[in-house]
C-alpha cells in the first residue's frame, strides 16, 4: 500500500497509513452480531427486570440484592454495547460516503 502524504500535521501521526474507508468495512459484520446480540440479551433481561431501573428499584424497595442489581448493570453494559454499534456503523458509513 501507498504511503500517504504526510503534512505536518499533528493528525498524521494518529492515523496508520493501512486505514482506509474501505479497510473500515472489515468491522461492519462484528459489529452487526454485536449489536444483535446486545438486543437479544437486553430482551431476556427486560422480562427479569421489575422496575425501569435500577434507581427506580431502590427507591420502590430500599434495597437491591446481587442478583436483581446484576440484572439491572448488564441491562445498562448492554445498552452502552448498542451505542457504541451503532456508533461505529454510523462513523462507518459517514468514512464510506466520502
Amino acid at each position: 500500500m501507498a504511503k500517504k502524504k504526510d503534512s505536518g500535521l499533528v493528525q498524521d501521526a494518529l492515523i496508520p497509513d493501512e486505514m482506509s474507508p474501505l479497510g473500515l468495512l472489515d468491522f461492519n459484520s462484528s459489529c452487526a452480531k454485536i449489536k444483535q446480540a446486545a438486543v437479544d440479551f437486553r430482551r431476556a433481561v427486560n422480562h427479569k427486570m421489575q422496575l425501569e431501573t435500577k434507581d427506580a428499584y431502590l427507591d420502590k424497595f430500599h434495597q437491591i440484592d446481587p442478583y436483581t442489581e446484576a440484572v439491572y448493570d448488564t441491562d445498562v453494559l448492554e445498552w452502552w454495547k448498542q451505542v457504541a454499534a451503532s456508533a461505529w456503523g454510523f462513523i462507518n458509513g459517514m468514512e464510506a460516503m466520502q
